[in-house]
């Protein structure tokens, strides 16, 4: 484990039951869900933060796969509280289990990006599916 004040960034390789999971980009490449450590923030709160921002996720469970030693050529860090020159990512695996969040949550953040028409499709689905309104078709 390389010294805490030069972690920079994580990188998790998240898993649920036997699946992996990765990151879908604009362009259409994948990606794994990474991130640089805030300041103050442990590597451990980084990997919980990245997971929940990048795939909706909770963290259950992880292991070190090990570090990668980077060393910049640029005069400055990436953001001023992390380690120049000499930094290190971690590699980390990841159990995960995917989370939701309360109707009054999701119409409150859509409300506050001035997408009232999104708020109002998940407050439609809910009463839809609560009133037995539709019937769900099982995926194979």
């Amino acid at each position: 484990m390389p010294p805490a004040n030069l972690i920079a960034n994580v990188n998790v390789a998240p898993f649920l039951d036997n699946k992996w999971v990765m990151v879908q980009l604009d362009d259409g490449s994948w990606e794994i869900p990474r991130g640089t450590l805030e300041a103050g923030e442990t590597y451990i709160e980084a990997l919980k933060r990245e997971l929940r921002e990048e795939v909706g996720a909770k963290l259950v469970s992880y292991a070190l796969v090990g570090a990668w030693y980077c060393h910049s050529l640029t005069s400055g860090p990436y953001r001023s509280h992390l380690p120049h020159p000499e930094f290190y990512r971690l590699v980390l695996v990841g159990e995960v289990s995917f989370i939701g969040v309360p109707l009054e949550v999701v119409v409150e953040r859509f409300k506050k990006q001035s997408r009232p028409e999104l708020s109002e499709l998940y407050q439609l689905a809910d009463e839809l599916i609560r009133g037995d309104c539709l019937r769900l078709i099982k995926v194979t």
